[in-house]
């Protein structure tokens, strides 16, 4: 299908018939990748949820609590929240200065 308005016009009544119609077959390798990941993800194995007893949920409903009329939290409160959670995190301490950034940079 060389001919330029007889492949428009096929390409055309393909995709009105719900039929996948690429210009490229790049664009059919790209679209069949997609649907392989899609189909690995759907298929994986579901396991229990996994529930936690050691994280403070009474501290951490304060603590969002605190904050939830200005509709985000602070990072001082996320900090606080992953720590009670159990998520690692970097270090990180908060300086007013550079005097006060230098002292925490040699802790």
């Amino acid at each position: 299908m060389t001919d330029k308005p007889q492949w428009t016009g096929t390409t055309t009544y393909l995709r009105e018939g719900g039929i996948p119609c690429y210009d490229y077959p790049e664009m059919a390798a790209r679209a069949l990748a997609a649907l392989t990941r899609y189909n690995s993800l759907r298929s994986r194995k579901k396991d229990e949820v996994t529930v936690f007893d050691d994280v403070d949920r009474a501290k951490a409903k304060e603590i969002i609590g605190k904050e939830s009329g200005t509709g985000r939290l602070g990072s001082a409160s996320v900090y606080e929240i992953l720590k009670l959670y159990v998520i690692p995190v970097v270090r990180s301490e908060f300086a007013g200065n550079a005097e006060e950034a230098v002292a925490a940079s040699k802790k």
